[in-house]
């Protein structure tokens, strides 16, 4: 096979595929020079295949060769100027990481099968959090190619690398640096990105096999707090983008407030209640429903919840009769008090 001499684009980005599954002792140093020869051409439909299927290339490639193409390959996926392209070479980073460290495998392939997708690959670590795996690392220079994508202007390649985060966390030593750089989409001007992160935020706060405090709070887990804490600050009526640092602490709060973390209630607490000074309900509303999560959470009656962290419940009164909005926050925090859980949620929302 030597897609050189071809000119029809389709079966050169069907080739990529067959070249993709072939077992790591088919010619290995071949089918890298292939790749090589292909990525040199940048046709858009085969690079795109180029970026869906490279995972499962160094998969079964393994130690003969498919390591080493990495650079190559992600130099020209990140950077094509085909969005789709590098959209799909975003959506990769997951499966590309446990393919590195080896903790993939292969759910069975039908060789007639004319649907044959890249989703074939499936990591065991990822698959099975309690799995007694050895918890290697893969470099962080190599996710940091990847994050440099989080500033892009097209949206969909923002939430394929947020997509990817689970995996960065269990595959990667992450840098105060990174963990910024995905903190920071939680202000991005677009709400699909804004919930995406918050989605991902228990799997920062929880990773797996990380060292935690007596709390058991990870230091990830701190910065987290720590970087919404610091938002907070910057919420005030002079501030214009308030509206949007609210939403974002709120849109966070309300998945991180599930988390069985016993040192992380009291803060999760002081950020809800100061989240009532906010003038949009949307926000408001939100909180009194994460108020109320993170009592089932820590199995806690609204009022033992209070009683139990009533230093956080009176800074935040000291806080906000600073700034004179303590008559909305007891309004608000009464409503809370107020609103049981007997079917007045949905209602209230």
């Amino acid at each position: 096979m030597n897609t050189k001499y071809c000119i029809n684009t389709n079966v050169k980005a069907r080739s990529v595929a067959v070249i993709a599954v072939l077992d790591e002792k088919v010619a290995p140093r071949w089918r890298c020079h292939l790749v090589r020869s292909i990525i040199a051409e940048h046709e858009p439909a085969v690079m795109l295949e180029v970026a869906r299927w490279f995972p499962v290339m160094v998969h079964q490639l393994k130690r003969a060769g498919g390591q080493q193409l990495v650079g190559e390959v992600l130099g020209s996926v990140l950077h094509s100027p085909d969005l789709v392209v590098v959209q799909a070479g975003a959506a990769s980073l997951r499966h590309l990481l446990c393919a590195l460290l080896s903790l993939t495998s292969l759910k069975p392939i039908e060789i007639d099968d004319e649907a044959l997708d890249p989703g074939i690959l499936y990591c065991r670590l990822c698959n099975s959090p309690s799995s007694s795996l050895e918890a290697q690392k893969v470099d962080p220079t190599l996710v940091s190619r990847f994050l440099d994508l989080v500033s892009h202007s097209e949206v969909g390649i923002i939430l394929a690398i947020i997509d990817g985060l689970p995996a960065v966390m269990s595959h990667v030593s992450v840098s105060p640096q990174m963990l910024q750089q995905y903190l920071s989409l939680l202000l991005h001007e677009n709400r699909k990105v804004v919930t995406a992160i918050a989605k991902q935020l228990p799997r920062i706060v929880l990773p797996h096999e990380q060292i935690t405090n007596a709390g058991g709070v990870t230091k990830e887990g701190e910065a987290v707090i720590s970087y919404l804490e610091d938002l907070m600050k910057d919420c005030s009526p002079s501030n214009p983008v308030s509206s949007r640092i609210y939403y974002a602490i709120v849109e966070a709060l309300q998945y991180l407030v599930g988390c069985p973390v016993s040192g992380l209630v009291g803060k999760l607490l002081i950020l809800l209640l100061q989240c009532q000074a906010s003038s949009d309900r949307m926000v408001t509303a939100k909180s009194h429903l994460a108020v109320h999560k993170l009592s089932d959470t820590v199995g806690l009656k609204l009022m033992d919840l209070y009683t139990r962290h009533r230093q956080s419940l009176a800074q935040v009164l000291v806080d906000m009769l600073k700034v004179g909005e303590v008559g909305t926050f007891l309004s608000h925090t009464a409503e809370i008090f107020e609103w049981t859980n007997n079917g007045n949620k949905s209602k209230r929302y």
